[in-house]
């Protein structure tokens, strides 16, 4: 249970043994219950390893069928952790195997990271995407320099409306 801690943990970036409520540590712990629990551990000996109560892994285990569903984010997360957490269960011969592994679990937290951000970026493209005239235009007629002028007369502008 100690190694599944470290995984979703880290995957996660948090420590799921915090008593924060934010959504990143439900959800960690929500995911650490669902492996454990698929692997018919009881819901009092997962509750009992990360201080919580058995009930709160019957919800658990009810809300994360849900929110799998729901977030591919989430679900790509659960994938990451299961994966991770199956690979540290197997005894592994050839440590250069295990390093080449352990960089692939790595190098998928990554690019998980990395569709998160990309995520990010065309959110904040389609919110701007409104002002792409407006930008090109004040880029095509200010000349290298001026811009705090013009930076002046937009505020003067919108001091005035």
């Amino acid at each position: 249970m100690e190694k599944l801690k470290e995984i979703v943990s880290k995957v996660f970036e948090t420590d799921i043994m915090m008593k924060k409520r934010t959504r990143n540590n439900v959800e960690a712990r929500m995911i650490y219950a669902k492996i454990l629990r698929d692997e018919l551990n009881t819901f009092a000996s997962i509750g009992k390893s990360i201080n919580k109560d058995h009930s709160t892994m019957v919800y658990y285990s009810k809300e994360v069928k849900h929110l799998l569903e729901q977030s591919k984010e989430l679900y790509n997360k659960y994938i990451l952790c299961k994966d991770s957490y199956i690979k540290n269960q197997i005894p592994n011969i050839n440590p250069v195997t295990k390093k080449i592994e352990n960089e692939l679990i790595e190098l998928k937290f990554i690019v998980n990271k990395l569709s998160s951000e990309r995520k990010n970026v065309i959110k904040m493209q389609e919110k701007y995407n409104r002002f792409e005239n407006i930008l090109n235009l004040v880029a095509e007629r200010t000349r290298i320099g001026n811009e705090a002028l013009v930076e002046r007369k937009i505020r003067e502008m919108f001091n005035n409306m």
